[in-house]
């Protein structure tokens, strides 16, 4: 059911761009297009997902999985760089998270939505 719907990720991204040197920020920025000076490092890359309400998620990975990224992506501090992020909003819409980390290496993120 389509009412139920509460997150609707198709092909989600988001990449950053990593500067060897303080001064090639500036040339980018120069440049434009024409040249690059950073590499691209992928956080996330071709993210499908569906949450319904009530539903119970967990993001488990290891440190630099992307798991924060893809929790600033469903909140909104971040944009993403290529795909579609849907979400349905509303006045009593609720998100609970909890984390925990195992050995220092890994974290395992549990989320609970409901409106």
């Amino acid at each position: 059911m389509l009412s139920d719907l509460i997150i609707h990720a198709q092909g989600l991204g988001k990449a950053y761009a990593i500067y060897r040197r303080p001064e090639d920020r500036l040339k980018q920025m120069l440049w434009r297009r024409r040249r690059r000076f950073y590499d691209e490092y992928w956080a996330l890359r071709d993210v499908n997902l569906e949450v319904r309400r009530g539903e119970t998620i967990g993001l488990i990975g290891r440190n630099g999985a992307g798991k924060s990224t893809f929790l600033q992506l469903i909140c909104g501090t971040l944009t993403p760089t290529c795909g579609e992020l849907a979400m349905r909003r509303c006045w009593n819409w609720g998100l609970a998270l909890t984390r925990n980390s195992v050995a220092g290496k890994m974290s395992i993120w549990r989320l609970r939505f409901w409106v």
